[in-house]
């Protein structure tokens, strides 16, 4: 039996090592990408609880804005988030989505600037809108009177998928190889503006220091990639960069409630906080 949650870790991380195997990602690592997606989704929808979906999945916004189809969208199961079901696929509001995860046979660090693109003009082209929970009501009395009028403002046009604003995390852009290369060479690719972690399975997790806050830093401290794991621990931290940004999540919903914006009667203003349907 297992004596410290490290060992149960390391021992997942070899198991998912043996299963991959026993599937020919390391045999083929150019080929389709479904079984690897397939065997990491599975492990992840195992550990993140009834709270949280985990699928393929396109995510949209109220604008009509797509990121086109995203092999792994880690999602908050709240009322409305899933819009549409095609087997194993999933249509995701935007305001619901935390993570999302690309996954790689054998990860390339050389192609941090395609995925920056990918992200921008993908996942980053969507808004998310809110509105203010009673806790925030109560809260922004003593706030200075600047500080809440960006606030409005921020919820009534909008918050990028990029962005970060009261504890709302932006949402994170994390990447999975089941081989890759050394932990010097991600480096460049995770100090990045809008990549937030890599795991290469048994080798390292490498991340921002806060995922998900400060998304776009350059050249600062913040934009800085550190090493969560290592070796058979590089799953675990994974784990763990997750657990963050599905706790910081839940934690912005004692401030905001997503705001239901993609139906409204007729002549409802979709910039109002006083519609019915929000």
């Amino acid at each position: 039996m297992a004596s410290h949650f490290r060992d149960i870790n390391r021992s997942l991380s070899r198991l998912l090592t043996e299963q991959a195997r026993a599937i020919g990602v390391f045999d083929h690592p150019t080929a389709k990408g479904d079984g690897r997606e397939d065997l990491l989704r599975r492990f992840l929808a195992e550990r993140v609880g009834t709270t949280f979906g985990v699928s393929k999945a396109e995510v949209v916004d109220s604008n009509g804005g797509t990121s086109g189809e995203l092999d792994i969208v880690i999602f908050e199961q709240s009322v409305a988030s899933c819009l549409n079901v095609h087997g194993e696929r999933r249509i995701v509001r935007a305001e619901a989505v935390a993570v999302t995860i690309e996954v790689k046979s054998n990860f390339q660090a050389s192609g941090w600037a395609a995925e920056h693109g990918r992200v921008r003009h993908g996942i980053g082209s969507l808004r998310r809108y809110y509105r203010p929970a009673p806790l925030l009501d109560v809260l922004r009395a003593p706030m200075p009177p600047d500080s809440w009028v960006e606030s409005e403002a921020t919820f009534r046009s909008g918050l990028s998928t990029l962005e970060d604003h009261l504890g709302i995390p932006a949402v994170i852009s994390a990447y999975f190889g089941f081989d890759g290369p050394s932990e010097e060479a991600i480096k460049s690719f995770i100090e990045t503006p809008l990549l937030d972690a890599v795991c290469v399975l048994g080798k390292y997790t490498v991340a921002k220091k806060r995922p998900g806050f400060k998304k776009g830093a350059n050249g600062t401290e913040d934009a800085l990639g550190h090493v969560w794991g290592r070796g058979d621990d590089a799953l675990g931290a994974f784990l763990q960069v997750i657990e963050v940004a599905l706790s910081n999540v839940l934690a912005a919903r004692a401030f905001v409630h997503p705001r239901l914006r993609y139906y409204l009667p007729p002549g409802a203003d979709p910039t109002s906080e006083s519609d019915a349907v929000t």
